[in-house]
C-alpha cells in the first residue's frame, strides 16, 4: 500500500507541474491550467510561464555596468561578464556567476544595489589606492530579442533584431 501511495503522489506531482508549465498558446489546456495556477500560487509551487521555446523564446542578454568617478572627474568603467560573448563551456562552468548577476539586477533585490556599488568601490580602491572615489553609478544593460511575427522559424543570432536598453539602478556618493 505504501508503494502505491508514493507512486500516486509522484505521478500526481509530475502531472501538476507538467500542466502548470504547458504553453499558454495551447487553448485546450487553458481552463484547467488557470484553475491549477491559482492553487499553486497560494502554496508557492507556481512555475510561471517558461518561454524557452518557439515561437518567441525569452532571449535576454543582460549585464551590469558601473561608472566610477574619482575626485579628478576621471571616469572608470566596470562591466560584469557579457555572457553572450562567452563560450558554452564557460557559461556552463560559471552558471552560478551568471545567476548572481541576473538576480542582482532584479528589482526585487534593490536593497543589494547600494551594497554592491560599495563593493565595487572597495575593489577599485584596492587596485588604485592613490585615487579617491567621489561617486559610483550602477546600471542594468540588456539586449532583448524582439518578438517574431507569425510562423517564422527561429533566425540565426546575426539575423535577430535586438533592442538594447540601459537602466539606472543606483548612485552612491562618497566624501574624500
Amino acid at each position: 500500500m505504501r508503494q502505491i501511495s508514493i507512486r500516486v503522489f509522484a505521478l500526481s506531482f509530475i502531472s501538476i507541474i507538467a500542466l502548470d508549465t504547458m504553453p499558454g498558446a495551447w487553448s485546450w489546456f487553458q481552463q484547467p491550467k488557470s484553475m491549477l495556477s491559482e492553487v499553486l500560487k497560494r502554496i508557492g509551487l507556481a512555475q510561471g510561464e517558461w518561454v524557452l521555446f518557439a515561437p518567441n523564446p525569452d532571449v535576454d542578454n543582460g549585464w551590469l555596468s558601473a561608472e566610477i568617478i574619482n575626485t579628478n572627474q576621471q571616469s572608470h568603467q566596470w562591466l560584469s561578464p557579457i555572457w553572450d560573448q562567452h563560450s558554452v563551456w564557460n557559461k556552463f562552468y560559471r552558471f552560478r556567476h551568471m545567476n548572481f548577476y541576473n538576480r542582482l539586477a532584479n528589482s526585487r533585490n534593490l536593497s543589494a544595489w547600494d551594497e554592491f556599488a560599495d563593493f565595487l568601490v572597495r575593489q577599485y580602491r584596492q587596485q588604485n589606492p592613490q585615487e579617491i572615489v567621489r561617486q559610483v553609478s550602477l546600471f542594468r544593460n540588456s539586449m532583448k530579442m524582439l518578438p517574431l511575427p507569425g510562423d517564422i522559424t527561429m533566425p540565426t543570432p546575426d539575423d535577430i533584431t535586438w533592442m538594447t536598453s540601459n537602466e539606472f539602478l543606483t548612485r552612491r556618493t562618497y566624501q574624500p
